[in-house]
């Protein structure tokens, strides 16, 4: 018996190093760079009025270019741009209490030439207004706040910035006013990295031909109104990612993990069915299932409500596991028309509802029924549909297990027995998760072809969480394949055989190997809690029952 768990010890922590291997590389990576502006911009108090700095690229002036007048000017300062084409990138840092002010939106134009990187870029610099002015063609975003709150966006116009048109990351505090975005490759709007204290509006917005038209990620406490959004692939899109898992490990990650507490009301979204946009970004990456107008993706606690929602072919509102399931979400008044389905879900959550509508489709429980009993039933099939309709590459997906009604049967082994198939699992577990490891590796340097090790850790790592479902699946198709292989060609897998077991058929042996793998399934069911009770309970798993075979000493 010792020779046995001597030997399943030792291979363990060598199956158990390319998962050690990984951790190490997050632990020692840096943290983002925006955490640290975060907690380096402290709160300034309101000045005294400021002057005002005059800007134009052709005429009498106080500078002849807006990053000049950014440089000396003080807090309570308005930067006034003259009309005229602005061929630069403007950034203000740690410079608070600014205004950034055209003298009209349509003929003060910053134009980044399809070569610079940020439009206006302000960090760490609460309390700055970027108002009446076009931004246009830059490689990044076309207004970048990071870190910075109490933001104002007000009549600005964002034109083919080629990932993010107006985009704000943990910023909270402030408001998009009367904007128009178009062109952007990623969203025309963002809000992300934010509190549920965020208390950020965006109203009487514009947003059309971008990939999403609103996306944020962890975007908590954000109030969507009075705005039209169409013409894009996706309309309104707030959604859960991967936080840093270093900070997330080490218990320091800042923000929830989830998107929740946002409010989208009173908005027009329609045709939103464009797949001529260049997806870039996140929308590249993980890809979005074209002609939806809203999509709760992992989001929780939303309030959707008296929106008119049409002419999307593919669904009018819909909400999917990404990380987290869509939890407590109200659709309330909403009109739909013309849509290929009114509502779609992936069948995940728990708690959401729908008031005052006439829709179709997968239309939520009424919001009369108690809170407890809104209980939803994953559909495998609407899961498969999902990940049939991203049409943008990248990879979107869950999938969920069939669970089966057990057969009656007499136990067999003894405790030493059943220690050692426990053993074995778990050496064959580790072995299977190797493997999909490395298939995970294979399919982020294929699709994505990362640049270093650090980013194929971080693919796999997404792969795995936002998309758990689907990756557990693999994961225990993986074993399957592994385990049939094994046991046709050598009798044993590499546990078993460590372990000092083997699989017996009296007959038809290879059908009967092959029916105990495929019911591996029904084993790992629970994070493998039911092969784990039946190999206490009965010496024997669900497969085993099935199909007759036995796993024995010798």
């Amino acid at each position: 018996m010792v020779r046995p768990l001597f030997n399943t010890a030792i291979l363990f922590f060598i199956l158990l190093f390319p998962h050690i291997f990984m951790l190490s590389v997050i632990l020692t990576a840096p943290e983002p760079w925006w955490t640290h502006q975060r907690l380096e911009s402290p709160e300034t108090p309101r000045p005294a009025a400021g002057r005002t700095l005059k800007v134009s690229a052709t005429g009498p002036a106080d500078f002849k270019t807006i990053q000049e007048a950014a440089q000396v000017a003080r807090p309570g300062d308005t930067i006034l741009i003259l009309p005229g084409i602005y061929h630069e990138a403007v950034t203000i840092s740690s410079k608070p209490w600014l205004t950034l002010v055209g003298a009209d939106r349509d003929s003060v134009i910053l134009d980044g030439g399809g070569r610079l990187g940020n439009g206006v870029f302000v960090v760490a610099s609460p309390h700055v207004t970027v108002a009446n002015m076009t931004i246009r063609n830059y490689m990044g975003n076309g207004v970048f706040f990071v870190a910075s709150d109490y933001f104002a966006v007000v009549n600005v116009k964002s034109v083919n910035n080629r990932v993010y048109g107006l985009n704000v990351l943990a910023s909270e505090k402030g408001r998009f006013s009367h904007v128009i975005a178009s062109g952007s490759g990623d969203s025309g709007v963002y809000i992300g990295e934010v509190t549920e204290r965020c208390n950020c509006v965006i109203e009487y917005a514009e947003v059309f031909n971008n990939t999403l038209g609103y996306s944020g990620t962890r975007a908590n406490g954000v109030v969507i109104r009075n705005s039209r959004f169409y013409n894009n692939s996706v309309g309104v899109a707030p959604n859960t990612l991967m936080p840093d898992l270093k900070l997330f490990l080490t218990g320091r990650w800042p923000l929830l993990i989830w998107s929740s507490n946002i409010v989208i009301e009173n908005n027009v979204i329609e045709y939103n069915n464009n797949r001529a946009v260049k997806a870039a970004g996140f929308a590249e990456t993980y890809g979005v299932p074209v002609g939806v107008g809203v999509a709760l993706i992992g989001t929780a606690y939303t309030t959707v409500r008296n929106n008119t929602i049409r002419g999307q072919e593919k669904w009018g509102i819909g909400q999917w596991y990404f990380l987290l399931p869509p939890l407590f979400n109200r659709y309330e008044h909403n009109r739909f028309a013309g849509n290929g389905m009114d509502y779609w879900s992936d069948g995940t959550g728990f708690g959401g509802c729908s008031s005052g509508e006439r829709a179709e489709g997968d239309v939520p429980l009424p919001c009369t029924i108690p809170e407890p009993l809104r209980i939803y039933i994953p559909n495998p099939a609407k899961l498969l549909e999902l990940m049939a309709k991203v049409e943008v590459p990248g990879a979107v997906a869950a999938a969920v297990f069939l669970v089966f009604k057990m057969a009656r049967s007499s136990g067999g082994g003894g405790f030493t027995e059943r220690r050692l198939r426990l053993a074995s699992a778990l050496i064959d577990g580790l072995v299977s998760s190797n493997l999909y490891l490395l298939t995970s590796a294979l399919i982020i340097t294929a699709l994505f072809k990362p640049v270093d090790l650090l980013s194929t850790v971080d693919g796999i790592l997404s792969i795995t969480f936002l998309l758990f479902p689907l990756s557990y699946t693999i994961w225990a198709t993986l074993w399957v394949i592994y385990g049939l292989i094994s046991e046709v060609l050598w009798g044993r897998t590499l546990g078993l055989y460590v372990t000092g077991m083997r699989v017996v058929a009296l007959d038809h042996r290879v059908f009967r190997v092959l029916f105990r793998n495929l019911f591996r399934y029904v084993d790992l069911l629970f994070f493998g809690l039911v092969g784990l009770i039946m190999i206490l309970l009965k010496g024997r798993t669900v497969g085993e029952l099935i199909s007759g075979v036995r796993v024995m000493k010798g």
